[in-house]
């Protein structure tokens, strides 16, 4: 998206079709990299050091934000443990957009926190205009703006501080909603109708709302400590017990929450963010539940849980005596190792580290750039999971989103169950991908009128993961349609 826009093309991944599945400010940021260089890998290499500048600012907001309110160990603490969660850098070693989000979420409410003492003309600009570029980064952040604002009525601002923190906001967002809605008529990602629309799939097949309890669950209850795999696994297969889990977690962390606010009448900054946890936590995992996208959707929880630790952290420090600074020291300690043994893990590439199911680098650059050398010139591929594939092709060869997230007419042949159609008047003739999405391009095609085609098996990529733990692998089928 970013190389397109710098190359004057508009947001597009296939130099044809707009879109606006993707979170924007990301990719304006990345733009001047693709002034400065035509080497896709290098730039990849930028998007995760943009995002490790990122993490390293977080880690300092962190401190100040907890430190602020509940005193300097829990600062420490919580700064600590983002610093070393393998949560927080597996997220930025994604190279999307979670990092920067957090760093915008952080920057709001660490300048809404004075602000809530001393309402002033330039705290509220500067929290609109802060609010607007985390909308940017994510759309899921209206949720802090729409808390900071519920706390800021306590502060009794005058309506004019409202009033110019919205045209803060309104000049941080308005060029980016006035193309939205002049080209697609809304201001809300097509991404995430898609994403759901995906999981519709998955849901037939096998994912059941206790599952997406469990899966989330799974994260949430060892965030940021510890990436307890087996234990994700555990309460995925004993869905019940999952939902059991997530339903505990969620609720104590609310009540611990609303005990706070109670005692301290008010929500501090740490608790802004943990209520945005709360909220995100739901939100993913009943109304979009991309259970494959879980890290990433639930980085706000995954941030909450560390600002948890770090008050309990905080509260034994302050006690004063040794052995409750010993147990404080220990879960300090506890992070450090555990992210020194996942950090050789993933030095080491294992296939357990590579992929399992459905987490893990899936890697997606290899087979993208294998293939791409046995198409011949004027290629049209089809493909649900089009990223890498589109970011790598050679002008000569055009790549087509089927699965929705950055093509609307693909998603609205998905939900007209036509998607065959769509692929045929695309003139696809080719199609990369692993053979669970072939499935889904038949799935979505039910009540598609053009002749079902051939699917004649070109080329298997590497596989990924152990074969008896659900291997994905990419396959270039050459796509054969019937004569009519």
């Amino acid at each position: 998206m970013a190389r397109s826009l710098a190359h004057g093309l508009g947001p597009s991944v296939d130099r044809i079709t707009l879109t606006n599945g993707f979170q924007p400010l990301l990719a304006f940021l990345m733009v001047p990299v693709y002034w400065s260089t035509a080497d896709p890998d290098l730039a990849v290499h930028a998007v995760v050091a943009l995002a490790a500048v990122a993490d390293a600012a977080s880690v300092f907001f962190i401190f100040r934000v907890a430190g602020r309110a509940w005193g300097s160990a829990a600062g420490i603490a919580a700064a600590v443990l983002w610093a070393v969660s393998p949560y927080a850098i597996a997220n930025a070693l994604g190279g999307l957009e979670t990092s920067l989000a957090i760093l915008c979420v952080l920057l709001v409410v660490d300048t809404a926190s004075p602000f809530f003492d001393r309402p002033s003309t330039g705290r509220a600009a500067v929290i609109g205009f802060l609010a607007g570029l985390a909308w940017l980064a994510r759309i899921d952040t209206v949720a802090v703006a729409a808390l900071v604002t519920v706390m800021a009525l306590r502060a009794r601002p005058r309506l004019a501080h409202y009033a110019i923190a919205a045209c803060a906001f309104l000049a941080a967002v308005g060029p980016w909603w006035a193309y939205q809605l002049a080209r697609f008529g809304t201001i809300v990602p097509e991404s995430g109708a898609a994403v759901r629309t995906q999981v519709a799939l998955h849901q037939v097949l096998y994912l059941t709302t206790f599952e997406q309890a469990a899966w989330a669950a799974g994260y949430l209850t060892t965030a940021p400590l510890v990436n307890l795999r087996p234990w994700r696994f555990w309460l995925f297969v004993n869905e019940r017990s999952g939902l059991l889990v997530f339903v505990l977690a969620w609720a104590a962390a609310a009540l611990l929450l609303g005990r706070a606010a109670i005692r301290r009448g008010r929500l501090d900054a740490p608790h802004i963010l943990v209520a945005f946890g709360l909220i995100v936590s739901v939100f993913y995992t009943f109304y979009v539940p991309g259970v494959w996208f879980f890290r990433r959707y639930l980085a706000p929880a995954e941030l909450g849980m560390a600002f948890g630790w770090a008050a309990a952290v905080g509260v034994l420090w302050d006690r004063r005596t040794f052995a409750a600074r010993a147990a404080a020291s220990l879960v300090i300690v506890f992070a450090c190792v555990e992210a020194t043994v996942q950090g050789v893990g993933w030095a080491r590439m294992d296939a357990d580290v590579l992929d399992l199911s459905i987490e893990g680098p899936k890697g997606y650059r290899e087979p993208a750039r294998l293939l791409m050398p046995l198409l011949p010139s004027g290629a049209i591929v089809g493909a649900f999971q089009s990223g890498a594939l589109a970011y790598y092709a050679p002008p000569s060869i055009q790549i087509v989103n089927l699965d929705g997230v950055v093509d609307r007419n693909a998603y609205r042949a998905i939900v007209g169950r036509r998607l065959r159609d769509y692929g045929h008047q695309r003139g696809v003739r080719w199609f990369a991908d692993w053979p669970f999405n072939r499935d889904a391009w038949t799935f979505f095609s039910e009540r598609a009128s053009s002749p079902e085609p051939a699917f004649r098996e070109i080329w298997r990529g590497p596989l990924r993961g152990l074969p008896s733990r659900g291997p994905d692998q990419t396959i270039l089928w050459a796509v054969e349609w019937p004569d009519r």
